[in-house]
């Protein structure tokens, strides 16, 4: 059927990333990537760091398509259909550490969505794939979660390698 994605044995990946978070350094991060159908997958990145008494951990969710870039081989477009985050802070009362019993450690999780677009080198041997990718995702910010903002985006390169089961 025209239109109609190949049903395919699910491609696994696994890989390292690096992840911008609008600063001027990229977060090392860990990639895990599922195929679904041809030119359909998921890719979840992890990453955190952490600053004296507060943690930071950032889980990377993104639902995305891809496409073949007429003429250049193994270059793909990549799109993203709904891109998801979870960001959740720690925060350790440092000083109340060794009391009998310390107050819990208080944290937050903040959610977001919008869209991804971005390029990818692939080539397959077998049932074996090794992949580059570089993403840019661009996030819904404000209250009413109505406008896009510039500076509300996430860029990330990875590196991964994976088989077809």
């Amino acid at each position: 059927l025209v239109g109609v994605p190949r049903v395919q044995a699910v491609d696994l990946g696994v890989g390292l990333a690096a992840v911008d978070s609008m600063d001027d350094r990229a977060e090392p991060a860990a990639s895990v990537r599922i195929g679904w159908t041809e030119g359909l997958y998921s890719q979840l990145y992890y990453w955190g760091q952490d600053f004296g008494p507060v943690s930071e951990r950032n889980l990377f969710i993104t639902m995305m398509g891809e496409a073949p870039i007429r003429g250049v081989p193994y270059l793909l477009a990549h799109y993203g259909v709904v891109a998801s985050e979870r960001h959740t802070s720690l925060y350790a009362n440092t000083e109340s550490r060794n009391q009998a019993n310390p107050p819990p450690v208080e944290s937050e999780s903040d959610y977001n969505l919008g869209a991804v677009l971005g390029l990818g080198l692939r080539a397959r041997v077998g049932a074996f794939e090794a992949s580059f990718n570089w993403d840019s995702h661009i996030f819904l910010t404000g209250s009413p979660f109505i406008i896009f903002l510039t500076s509300a985006r996430k860029q990330s390169i990875s590196l991964m390698l994976g088989v077809s089961l």
